[in-house]
């Protein structure tokens, strides 16, 4: 008789891998006793905790408190007056630090075989050249833009992009082509994928055919490196 099935719980519960001694080292926490006490520390000496956690990141304008208001009165604020970019924080530190030839992104994609590095150095000049894209096509800070893209590099790209020049992004994966037209509307600029995998399937007519209202993005744009 076959034994019966445990539940996903037990799985969980059983299945617990050590990482070696090496990886601990290198790691930015090293045990769960030290994520323990850094979570109770965050919670009982707040402000200290997390102007240490900021300076980890590079500021272009410092904050000049570390939280005003209360959650409870929906007051709430953080880093009042400092001013940084998630776009530079990600690459462009990494880069001035020494580090650009250092692998960013390592993507394997579906096909055996098929691997992607992309270099900090690499990743820099793409989302640069997206960002200034944009900026060509008019998108500017506060316009909305819509990345519809399966998972690979360029969506990265576009996100990133995008935190680059202050646009605030939509991502919406491919495998939900049914809510994609509603996703996608209402926002000045769509970046679709030209072709993807292979054979090529072409992900913007994916969307055309999507059973939802039209899509009124002022522009779409098919990305080809994608």
């Amino acid at each position: 008789m076959a034994a019966a099935a445990l539940p996903m719980e037990a799985h969980l519960k059983q299945d617990v891998f050590q990482p070696s001694p090496a990886a601990r080292q290198r790691a930015h926490i090293q045990s769960f006793a030290q994520y323990q006490q850094m979570y109770t520390r965050s919670l009982h000496d707040s402000d200290a905790f997390w102007r240490e956690q900021a300076a980890l990141l590079d500021w272009f304008t410092p904050f000049t408190a570390v939280q005003s208001g209360s959650l409870q009165d929906g007051t709430v604020s953080w880093f009042l007056n400092g001013k940084l970019n998630a776009s530079y924080n990600c690459i462009d530190r990494h880069v001035a630090a020494g580090h650009g030839e250092k692998v960013a992104i390592l993507f394997e994609a579906d096909t055996p075989g098929q691997v992607q590095k992309i270099t900090f150095r690499q990743l820099q000049a793409d989302v640069s050249r997206c960002a200034n894209a944009l900026r060509t096509l008019g998108v500017r800070r506060g316009d909305a833009v819509c990345i519809y893209l399966p998972m690979v590099p360029a969506a990265a790209v576009a996100m990133l992009a995008c935190a680059r020049i202050g646009a605030p992004h939509r991502y919406v994966s491919t495998a939900v082509i049914d809510s994609a037209r509603a996703r996608c509307s209402a926002t000045n600029l769509l970046l679709a994928c030209a072709c993807f995998a292979s054979p090529c399937f072409p992900v913007w007519c994916s969307l055309d055919s999507a059973p939802k209202r039209s899509v009124t993005a002022s522009q779409m744009v098919t990305a080809p490196w994608c």
